[in-house]
């Protein structure tokens, strides 16, 4: 019998993970590793996969949800591949890497928008909706190589953290520094984001710095 709660899957690197509580009354909430997963999967139709892994990972998971239907975050990964490869996935987002505003990136695949407008509604939250699958959402696509020299620019003693994410902000007028965006998201967000680029791109710019790993 299936549960008119929606289930969430979640990572605890996930920066979002920490609100999980407060939606308790409207989904049911289970870590990736709890041992209370496999039984909750076969109670739910709709998934909310808020589980920031490396795309092997990604894929291992999205493979044990062949038959629900699936929003899933794909901060991390390559999104066109994947949402080809599992036509599960009605709904692709990107909640860890994000920027300075309410909005959130999203792709919709053959569905309405509105339950994922709902789910996106508990966290305060908007879509900014694709309206075709982009290869890697936009903005972690872009920020992360700026993160990236800003850790090989503190590697080499180049100048301190605060003082880069001052030049970001009054020199550049960024919303915020590179620095202040690593912390709200996690470096190894950045990092997992970056070594997925650079095995698709193969292009110097994303190689990870070794203080990202």
């Amino acid at each position: 019998m299936t549960m008119s709660k929606k289930l969430i899957i979640f990572t605890p690197n996930h920066p979002l993970s920490d609100q999980f509580k407060n939606l308790q009354s409207d989904y049911d909430i289970v870590a990736l590793d709890s041992i209370e997963l496999k039984e909750k999967l076969k109670t739910h139709n709709t998934v909310f996969d808020l589980c920031c892994l490396e795309t092997k990972d990604k894929i291992t998971l999205l493979k044990t949800l062949s038959h629900h239907k699936v929003y899933t975050d794909l901060s991390v990964n390559k999104v066109n591949s994947l949402i080809t490869d599992f036509p599960q996935i009605k709904g692709a987002f990107s909640l860890a890497i994000f920027g300075g505003t309410n909005a959130r990136e999203c792709f919709i695949n053959n569905e309405g928008p509105e339950e994922l407008e709902a789910f996106l509604s508990h966290f305060s939250l908007t879509p900014f909706i694709h309206k075709s699958a982009p290869d890697y959402f936009i903005l972690g696509r872009t920020i992360a190589p700026i993160i990236n020299e800003a850790y090989f620019a503190i590697q080499e003693d180049l100048a301190s953290k605060e003082d880069i994410d001052n030049a970001m902000k009054y020199g550049v007028n960024y919303p915020i520094g590179p620095f202040e965006w690593s912390n709200l998201f996690g470096k190894d967000k950045v990092g997992m984001l970056l070594n997925e680029l650079y095995l698709n791109t193969k292009q110097d710019r994303y190689i990870p710095c070794t203080l990202l790993s």
